[in-house]
């Protein structure tokens, strides 16, 4: 299947900073990366005309700083809970949710490659050095030059990095009870 990616914003209307959340679905899994973004006309930064650790947002009047990432294999997930009209909750190993939001119109789409994508890719309840990394990749603070990088290019970074993976990570992907269908 082709690869999926979008952005969205996932903040309530008019929250100050605005989370934006890209996405990225693919033969290997569903990724997330979510950022906080403040106008570039923003209180604090008409008077410096900067924050701390927000960078300028190509093409928009926005800068953004790094919040959090995810990233559940699809070998992994093992349920998908319908949360709201246009999102749902992707779980997955033994603590990972993944709530992916999206517009109503690709509603369809989404589903349907999450359905197809958990068929081809039968769960695995052994613990799994690849699922592993990626927990290792989420929970990674130092993002060194990536944060202003897109998500596709990101996990394109992760798949050539090599890591050491302590045993209690390798036991979180341990899958717990029987996989729900969606």
């Amino acid at each position: 299947m082709n690869t999926m990616t979008w952005s969205i914003t996932t903040s309530p209307a008019g929250a100050s900073p605005t989370i934006v959340s890209e996405y990225l679905l693919n033969e290997e899994g569903i990724f997330v990366k979510r950022e906080k973004r403040v106008p570039r006309k923003a209180k604090f930064m008409a008077l410096t005309g900067f924050r701390v650790g927000y960078q300028p947002v190509p093409g928009t009047d926005y800068r953004a700083a790094p919040l959090d990432r995810n990233a559940i294999l699809w070998h992994k997930v093992t349920r998908v809970k319908e949360e709201g009209p246009d999102c749902l909750i992707v779980s997955g190993n033994r603590q990972d949710k993944i709530t992916l939001c999206f517009e109503a119109q690709n509603r369809q789409a989404v589903s349907h490659y999450l359905a197809t994508m958990r068929q081809l890719h039968p769960p695995v309840g052994a613990p799994d050095y690849d699922a592993a990394a990626w927990l290792c990749w989420r929970d990674d603070d130092d993002w060194g030059d990536q944060p202003g990088l897109s998500l596709a290019a990101m996990v394109a970074l992760e798949k050539d990095t090599e890591r050491f993976i302590e045993p209690e990570i390798l036991d979180e992907t341990r899958l717990a009870g029987d996989r729900e269908k969606a």
